[in-house]
């Protein structure tokens, strides 16, 4: 009986120090074309949409770099195969007052779904901050199709390129799920 605790406790471990290994990463780039914006306001002293939804396509993690003042992202071009569609809504929350205080405020409110061309699919919904390329923030998952990832759980979202900031002309992310 010892030993077979052990082997359960043995296996257990493995999975515990696995899972974070397990995690599944994607890339999103979006450029000005891939928007459709109604209304302007200001936020942090820059004139942004009120109201914007997007379409873009989703690439394995790896495909876009961090960009840099040295290394800016000007274009979501690339050779990858895109693996799935990324359809986003939000709206502007950065020019409220609760927001304008904050050393890095919550810029949009937004819904995000990811499709998979392979089947699945998985949404979100949370702020998008104004982090700095390089910087992470979370958001909820809130639903999840075909094994892709969990519900209820966590994805975090790393900054790859935020137009205007560096020299970059595009936006794009790294989402990371359970």
């Amino acid at each position: 009986m010892k030993q077979l605790i052990r082997l359960v406790m043995a296996a257990a471990f493995v999975i515990a120090t696995a899972l974070p290994a397990m995690a599944k990463r994607w890339d999103v780039c979006l450029e000005t074309a891939d928007l459709n914006t109604s209304g302007e306001v200001t936020v942090a002293g820059i004139s942004q949409p009120e109201f914007f939804a997007a379409a873009a396509s989703i690439f394995p993690s790896g495909t876009f770099a961090i960009a840099t003042t040295s290394k800016p992202l000007t274009s979501c071009k690339t050779s990858a195969r895109s693996v799935g569609l990324f359809l986003a809504r939000g709206s502007a929350v950065g020019n409220l007052p609760a927001e304008t205080a904050r050393s890095v405020p919550d810029i949009w409110l937004v819904e995000w779904y990811f499709r998979f061309q392979s089947g699945g699919a998985f949404s979100t919904m949370g702020p998008v901050t104004g982090a700095a390329p390089g910087n992470t923030y979370t958001q909820t998952i809130t639903g999840a199709l075909g094994g892709k990832t969990t519900v209820p759980g966590k994805a975090v979202i790393t900054v790859l390129s935020d137009a205007g900031v560096d020299g970059s002309t595009v936006n794009a992310f790294s989402i990371t799920v359970p």
